[in-house]
């Protein structure tokens, strides 16, 4: 039986062993010993004496009963009166684990194996109606039900107890506890071949396992047992002697009638673990006690006594002085009832009073004068402790002034409310302030490396600096120019006309263009210029070559998009067909079974016809009136015997005649969709061969792609090469000037400025090389005197030459002058430019902690440590009432929404950033006290939106909105509208307690009206994970998502969401429901097997579950399961019968939230 990617079968056998002469007794003995045995007979051949051909070897037959087969024998297999232990590697899994102390008593323990077929390998029988008991069985004990013995000699240890057989299964029922498990679905009527292909395939896909269906109760220790299920393996176990054992029945159970003996009532051990039940709760039924609620007030508020503040303060206005104090989260639409304080008239006077205490902060003391009934004891020169100003450095503010640049400030300093949340910020600090300060110093280790890293650069720069002024700064303009020479590739030239270049390549340009080059250098760029013009038509093909790859891939991909359409079509259809081939079967042999009843009736009706033509010859032939009067008696009996078989003949020609009309009609249904199928096929053939076509032309392309990418590759080297040849010809990039006024100096820096050309007009023609960059015309430096007889190595011959030059001028070239060259240079050896380059790249500042305005070059750093914990716990470690009032008024076994509470949030983390400011100070830590050390309220870490940012607030120096308006700017979803804020999932109860890792998360409705139904999809539109979640002990859980209580309710045309909890799907368990929903509900009523609990079988803790005594028809198949289940059909069936479910729960948002119409 196939349960989604589940198939479950009765039994696995392998090789001989499914021969096995003895049938199972399910529960009886076979009235044999020994072993279990299979017959083997084997025919002979051989050539006679004196014979030339092969004949039959006939003459000796060991058994006179089976003639033509001379070998025949009983082999005896090996059984369970062979095992003395098995390898722990052979099991693989238990359920539950080993140690576990939380197993929920209504489901069953069992033991998973490797081997498919090792529950049943040594079962002395073959299986009867599918149905085969293995060899081992599980049992579950408490620890006072069995005592441990060590017999001698035994292989394993043994337990006993004199109440033990009472802990076994009824041994009749053995079979239904073991089963083999293939995580594939097979195809119904052949799974014992799709098994073995599939073990073929992976044997890893398939496993057996072993269930004991013992009821457990709850909070007890349980210890699990793994023993022989027949005699002849206990006493194996135990170490008896072999003709002790055979001389047990082959099917005799271990808990059967004992002999007598030193064996008597123990159990030898396989396999044994531990572990506990917990209370009596699972998931589903953990679930179903929770209820919908809505929550209204005082949840999210608590009052708070403003009559007398402290300060000579007191608001006495509305409520008679009472503010309600806020938290993290408030009921939906609290915002519509809050109280706008500071807009309040009666709170001036409280709101102007508190404002000019706030004041006295400023060290400048400006503003107006204090009040002098502030002084306590008339001294007005007393110093005050002042109320914190809460956020004043991050603000860059020493005054709480109305309007300005940061609204956020003027509200949280002033309003009571606001300031109570920012000072369990500050609570927080002082509660933690070790431990904050112990991991700032931790993270300021990088920052202490940095800044001494930084003292090492500035000492260098400064002993630079110094260097330079010693032996740069006095020389010669021209000198310095040569000197520097290998900076001039490096220095921008800033001159706006020369833009963004090099003052090598400002050099080149503006002086060294005078004059005709040799014809050696225009040779050079000639074939430069032609190596760069096949290059750029080598590309050109190549971007051809590759927009012709793109379009083959597009097509490629189109078409085997249309293959797998068809493949999913024929699939589909080859369902369809083996489908109508079943049923036609079932109708063929209904057909069948119909004519067979047919012709029996139309025998009986000729025999009784018979009778009738003999019984009417006897009453014509009558001899008197009695006798005619029995004779018409016995033929009214037999026509009437007679007339009612003809009826019921004609009624089963009637309905096999139905029959075969249905059947007609499914068999030209099968026929067109083997048409169909076959038209399907063939049209995925030809579409196959097409994109083997398609697949060779782009094996073409991208041959013809590399080829072309080695020839560009190739021409990029032979230009490199043509490159470098022209770089020989310039080494000095000076103004011609200059070299006639020093032609020596320079050529003692950068060597003889004069070469004898290699190719030129005139024989050693001398060639200046000092030009690189030259124009379209090749002008440059020209050499009149050609008949030179001095070695060009003479630096005096060689200024004296370069002197009688004859220089050409080319027009619209400017010139530049050595001083103001140096001058660029001298910018570019500056000791802190280089050295401030290195830094960036060694001292690596994330920028959002470093303080605005900072240097992260040369000057100490300022950047502050960052604490991204979740916030709220920490608050809701000194009292789950400060993060949300009044928590304790959420009902047990609760699922509500609420909403975030965006100005509680932002409050509180300014009051954390505050403090934790002073706190730096106060410990000598570098700071400026305008870091955002704490930017996170919720726990972001399961959050599966990766996209959506972990900050619950901007950095506070870059907060510039109201009070609760200050999320992150580069959120890439928009921020919640402040009148409908985001909504949170509420759960209190023992759910998530035991299970922690439920998934929780919000599923779209399908119908405007009940019922809803949920939507399947999984998209952002459909389905949305939580952002965020919270945790107060020991029960509450809060689910944030980035969705309105306004959206997720719904509207007349939109169905709202849905918030579903559900149990995370895992390994296979078994067992039934802790209670029946009808709590009247009988075995006889359940309509669905996945209801089917406790209370309907009627057993009792420590009993076990029975197959006889409870039948009822097969139950319909579940939504989206195509099998039905019986009970006791075989172990497969009770499988999928006892298989639980995850289980989910939907609640609609409509259902935890007040509508505008139950107010």
């Amino acid at each position: 039986m196939s349960i989604a990617q589940y198939t479950f079968l009765p039994w696995a056998r392998q090789g001989i062993s499914r021969d096995i002469n003895e049938q199972d007794t399910l529960g009886g003995t076979a009235g044999r010993t020994g072993r279990a045995t299979i017959d083997v007979s084997l025919a002979l051949q051989g050539i006679p004496v004196g014979g030339w051909s092969m004949q039959p070897i006939t003459e000796a037959t060991e058994d006179p009963a089976r003639p033509g087969k001379p070998v025949y024998k009983k082999v005896q297999l090996v059984g369970p009166g062979d095992v003395t232990g098995i390898k722990a590697n052979a099991v693989v899994r238990t359920e539950p684990r080993a140690n576990v102390g939380n197993f929920e008593p209504n489901y069953f323990p069992y033991i998973e194996f490797y081997e498919e077929d090792f529950p049943w390998r040594y079962t002395p029988a073959r299986s009867v109606d599918g149905k085969l008991r293995p060899w081992l069985v599980l049992v579950v004990l408490e620890e006072a039900e069995f005592e441990r013995r060590f017999l001698p000699g035994a292989a394993l240890s043994a337990i006993t107890n004199g109440q033990l057989p009472i802990a076994f299964p009824p041994a009749s029922e053995t079979w239904a506890w073991a089963h083999v498990q293939a995580n594939e679905p097979f195809p119904a009527g052949n799974e014992t071949v799709a098994l073995q292909q599939l073990v073929e395939k992976d044997p890893n896909l398939a496993s057996s396992r072993l269930i004991c269906p013992r009821r457990l109760k709850p909070n007890t220790r349980y210890t699990a047992f793994l023993l022989p299920a027949f005699e002849q393996g206990r006493l194996s176990g135990l170490g008896a002697p072999p003709e002790r054992i055979l001389n047990e029945d082959i099917q005799q159970p271990s808990w059967g009638a004992h002999q007598n003996d030193e064996y008597q009532q123990l159990w030898p051990v396989y396999f044994e673990w531990e572990f506990q039940t917990s209370d009596q709760a699972d998931f589903e039924y953990l679930v179903r006690r929770i209820e919908a609620r809505v929550m209204e007030d005082p949840v999210g508020r608590r009052p708070m006594d403003m009559q007398d503040a402290g300060y000579n303060l007191s608001y006495t206005g509305v409520d008679d002085g009472v503010l309600l104090v806020e938290g993290a989260l408030q009921i939906i639409d609290a915002d519509e009832s809050r109280l706008d304080f500071l807009a309040q008239d009666e709170a001036q006077g409280f709101v102007g009073k508190l404002r000019q205490i706030l004041n006295l902060n400023d060290p400048s003391g400006s503003g107006p004068p204090v009040d002098t009934s502030l002084d306590i004891d008339g001294e007005s020169d007393d110093p005050f402790v002042l109320p914190p100003l809460y956020g004043q450095w991050h603000a860059g503010k020493t005054r709480v002034e109305e309007g300005g640049d940061k609204p956020w400030f003027y509200s949280l300093n002033l309003d009571p409310r606001n300031r109570v949340a920012a000072g369990f910020g500050i609570l927080v600090v002082r509660k933690n302030q070790d431990d904050y300060m112990d991991r700032a110093w931790e993270q300021a280790a990088e920052i202490l490396e940095a800044q001494r890293r930084i003292r090492l650069a500035r000492f260098s720069a400064e002993t630079a600096r110094q260097l330079q002024r010693s032996y740069f700064n006095d020389m010669d303009e021209a000198t310095y120019s040569a000197f520097s020479s290998s900076m001039h590739a490096r220095s921008l030239f800033p001159e706006s006309d020369a833009g963004d270049k090099a003052v090598a390549q400002v050099v080149r340009k503006r002086v060294l263009q005078t004059g005709e080059l040799s014809a050696r250098l225009t040779t050079e760029r000639n074939a430069r210029q032609q190596k760069i013009n096949e290059k750029e038509n080598a590309e050109t093909e190549l971007q051809g070559i590759l927009q012709a790859i793109t379009a083959k891939e597009a097509d490629i991909t189109a078409k085997e998009a249309q293959i797998d359409s068809l493949n999913e079509e024929i699939d589909a259809l080859e369902e369809d067909i083996t489908s109508l081939t079943g049923q036609i079967a079932a109708l063929n042999s209904q057909i069948s079974e119909k004519t067979t009843s047919i012709d029996t009736l139309n025998s009986e009706i000729a025999t009784l016809n018979g009778e009738i033509a003999a019984l009417e010859q006897d009453l014509a032939n009558a001899s008197n009136s009695s006798e005619a009067a029995a004779i018409t008696t016995q033929l009214n009996t037999v026509t009437t015997q007679r007339n009612q078989r003809v009826t019921q003949r004609d009624g089963l020609i009637a309905e096999r005649d139905a029959l075969v009309t249905q059947r007609d009609g499914l068999e030209a249904d099968k026929d067109q969709k083997e048409a169909t199928r076959n038209d399907k096929v063939n049209a995925r053939i030809t579409a196959q061969n097409e994109l083997n076509v398609l697949n060779n032309q782009l094996v073409g392309l991208r041959n013809d792609e590399e080829d072309k990418r080695d020839e560009i590759q190739t021409l990029k080297n032979e230009i490199a090469s043509l490159e470098q040849e022209i770089l020989r010809l310039s080494r000095l990039h000076l103004p011609t000037s200059t070299l006639r006024q020093d032609y020596r100096k320079m050529a003692r820096v950068n060597g003889p400025l004069l070469r004898r050309a290699d190719i030129g007009e005139v024989a050693q023609d001398p060639m200046v090389e000092i030009s690189l960059q030259v124009d379209e015309t090749s002008t440059g430096t020209a050499v009149a005197n050609t008949s030179v007889s001095k070695d060009w190595e003479d630096l005096q011959w060689g200024a004296d030459t370069f002197r009688k030059m004859e220089l050409v001028t080319v027009e619209g070239f400017a010139v530049t002058t050595p001083g103001l060259v140096r001058s660029q240079i001298q910018k570019f050896m500056e000791a802190y430019q280089g050295l401030n380059q290195r830094l960036r790249q060694l001292v690596q500042v994330p920028p959002e902690t470093m303080v605005p305005g900072a240097d992260t070059r040369t000057r100490p750093l300022l950047a502050y440590p960052e604490f991204r914990e979740a916030t709220y716990e920490a608050l809701a470690k000194i009292s789950s009432e400060l993060m949300l009032p009044n928590v304790q008024r959420i009902p047990m076994d609760t699922f509500s929404l609420l909403e975030v509470n965006q100005r509680f949030i932002e409050a509180y983390l300014v009051g954390l950033n505050h403090e934790m400011a002073r706190e730096l100070l106060w410990r000598e830590f570098p700071t400026d006290q305008r870091g955002s050390y704490f930017r996170s309220f919720w726990d972001d870490t399961d959050n599966l939106d990766t996209t959506f940012p972990p900050p619950d607030i901007e950095l506070l120096t870059k907060m510039d909105q109201p009070l609760g308006q200050n999320l992150p700017a580069d959120r890439p979803i928009p921020p919640p509208d402040p009148d409908n804020p985001n909504v949170v999932f509420v759960i209190r109860s023992e759910l998530l307690k035991k299970f922690p890792n439920a998934l929780v998360y919000m599923q779209k409705a399908k119908n405007v009206k009940a019922p809803r139904g949920l939507t399947t999809g999984t998209t952002a539109n459909q389905r949305k994970m939580p952002v965020f979640q919270a945790k107060i002990d020991p029960e509450i859980s809060f689910f944030g998502f980035p969705i309105s209580a306004e959206e997720a309710l719904g509207s007349d045309t939109d169905p709202g969401w849905f918030f579903v909890v559900q149990e995370r799907p895992g390994e296979p368990r078994f067992g039934l429901d802790i209670t029946a929903e009808d709590a009247g509900s009988s075995f006889d009523s359940i309509n669905e097997w996945n209801d089917l609990a406790w209370p309907h079988v009627g057993v009792a803790p420590h009993d076990f579950l029975r197959i006889n005594g409870l039948s009822r028809e097969p139950l319909p198949p579940e939504s989206g399961e195509p099998h039905t289940y019986t009970w006791g059909k075989n172990s497969a069936h009770m499988a999928g019968i006892l298989l639980q479910l995850p289980f989910r729960a939907a609640v609609h948002a409509t259902d935890m939230i007040k509508l505008p119409t139950d107010a």
